[in-house]
């Protein structure tokens, strides 16, 4: 039970602190010297935490990196020093994408695909309606969807628990009600 616990919080970190670096990067926030880098490092050290945790969460977030990678997401000093850490972690746990081949091809190709679909919307075709706005725009359900089937498979809570809280965090700091917060605390935004 402790455990679920420790992977809502680290997950929830990680998607403030993933979200708060881009902040800082592309959204012309700024809050104090070198609080990118920080934000960078708090993504880092979180993403390398829940990958320490278990096997499944570990194949989750090194699928993640990977569709970041095909992506072209991982495009600021601060993300690579999340990245870096994620990669020195997985080499330094001894993680091996041969041992979790299906879970890893799972999560990869279904985060990339769908992030790919994700990216074409939002950048290239913004006249997107109905479900799949729904699906891949206001919500990005397919993160959801893609943890949700991986636990009913599985009979694992890990990828709803990482994954949900992780995403609903991101979109939360993603959102225009998260200004007012990030204004209290500081950070603000430069036109």
């Amino acid at each position: 039970m402790i455990e679920y616990i420790i992977v809502i919080l680290v997950s929830a970190f990680l998607g403030a602190s993933m979200k708060i670096a881009d902040l800082l990067d592309e959204h012309n926030f700024r809050w104090f010297k070198y609080s990118d880098l920080l934000f960078g490092l708090f993504w880092g050290i979180s993403g390398a935490y829940l990958i320490t945790i278990n096997q499944i969460l570990a194949t989750i977030w090194i699928s993640v990196l990977f569709c970041f990678i095909v992506r072209y997401r991982l495009d600021y000093l601060n993300h690579g020093i999340a990245a870096a850490i994620w990669f020195i972690t997985m080499l330094y746990t001894n993680y091996s994408i041969w041992t979790n081949l299906i879970s890893f091809v799972y999560f990869a190709s279904l985060f990339t695909i769908t992030g790919l679909i994700h990216d074409y919307f939002q950048y290239k075709n913004q006249n997107i309606r109905g479900i799949m706005k729904l699906i891949f725009i206001d919500f990005k359900l397919y993160w959801y969807i893609i943890a949700l089937g991986y636990s009913l498979y599985s009979w694992d809570i890990h990828p709803i628990l990482t994954i949900w809280t992780f995403e609903y965090v991101y979109d939360y700091f993603s959102s225009r009600n998260a200004e007012s917060l990030l204004n209290k605390l500081g950070m603000k935004k430069i036109f």
